[in-house]
């Protein structure tokens, strides 16, 4: 099984990836982190990636598929490029049906735009044109782009923090028995 942690920069998903691994293996289930790492051909980077994740163990990675998509390609690239967007479009649904074969479950965490923006500032890694508000917008729209299960939860504070995970364990719990 695969949890994929997604969602914008600052919104917790390291430290949810973290904290839900070890809970995991506190509950007995057999658990490890991935995070993607990019290359040339990021989509078939992704996709050869796959093949190590099988078994009874449960894979949760930190960002994949839908963050290539976002970051790599409407934030930095724009649409302007019509065929290459195409292109990676197919390749993102080839992805897609390999993760719902693998029962994966998409964990979308977001914050409130204006944690978003304290943490950005506190982090120093903000960008003046940022706008959270078109950056959770442009995330909800991605969401679009795949057919596995999602689930949205808000991060704003570490008691959600908290409950976030103690609910994907509860999900994690229903799917591998």
């Amino acid at each position: 099984m695969i949890v994929i942690t997604e969602g914008p920069r600052c919104s917790g998903k390291s430290m949810f990836v973290n904290l839900l691994c070890k809970n995991l293996k506190i509950e007995g289930i057999s658990a490890s982190t991935w995070k993607v790492s990019r290359g040339k051909d990021p989509v078939s980077d992704m996709l050869n990636s796959l093949i190590n994740f099988v078994g009874d163990r449960v894979w949760i990675l930190d960002r994949f598929h839908l963050t290539e998509w976002t970051n790599s390609f409407i934030l930095k690239r724009g649409w302007t490029l019509i065929d290459e967007w195409v292109e990676i479009e197919e390749g993102l649904e080839d992805i897609d049906d390999k993760l719902r074969e693998r029962r994966a479950i998409i964990v979308l965490l977001t914050a409130r735009a204006h944690v978003l923006k304290e943490r950005w500032v506190k982090t120093k890694r903000e960008d003046i044109e940022d706008d959270p508000e078109h950056i959770l917008k442009m995330w909800e729209e991605t969401l679009n782009l795949t057919k596995c299960d999602i689930i949205h939860l808000h991060n704003d504070t570490q008691q959600m923090l908290i409950r976030n995970v103690n609910i994907v364990i509860d999900l994690v719990k229903g799917r591998i028995k």
